[in-house]
């Protein structure tokens, strides 16, 4: 996959996008049961391609998200750390809310714009 290029899947509440040094998945609408099984075959596609390189989750215009959304990150965190990889997210108020009460906060790097990947990578390559 060429950087700049997207991989959508149906119903246009997902997206992959290969930037310069990370992949940007963009959720739009519900991230539950039913967009689940779509953000999986977006983190296989990272792990076939290039599994060292952070994902970059979009979650700014997630309307709903369940158990199943925040399973699916889990899971896909699993996936991308052992092979180098990492997961961050891009959350509103509310849901960084929700990543504090579950404790989930500890597990991922939270944004609150796509302005601060620039910073995530630096301190990413710093840490590395």
């Amino acid at each position: 996959m060429a950087a700049g290029q997207t991989i959508a899947h149906a119903p246009r509440s997902l997206g992959l996008t290969e930037k310069d040094g990370f992949f940007l998945i963009e959720v739009v609408g519900e991230f539950n049961y039913s967009s689940v099984s779509g953000f999986y075959r977006l983190i296989q596609h990272v792990l076939t391609s290039r599994p060292w390189l952070p994902v970059v989750v979009n979650l700014i215009d997630v309307t709903i998200l369940d158990g199943n959304g925040l399973g699916a990150l889990v899971g896909g965190l699993k996936k991308v750390r052992p092979k180098g990889g990492d997961i961050c997210l891009i959350v509103t108020p509310n849901l960084r809310r929700i990543f504090e009460i579950t404790g989930l906060d500890r597990l991922f790097y939270l944004l609150e714009t796509e302005e601060e990947i620039p910073q995530y990578l630096e301190n990413r390559r710093r840490i590395g």
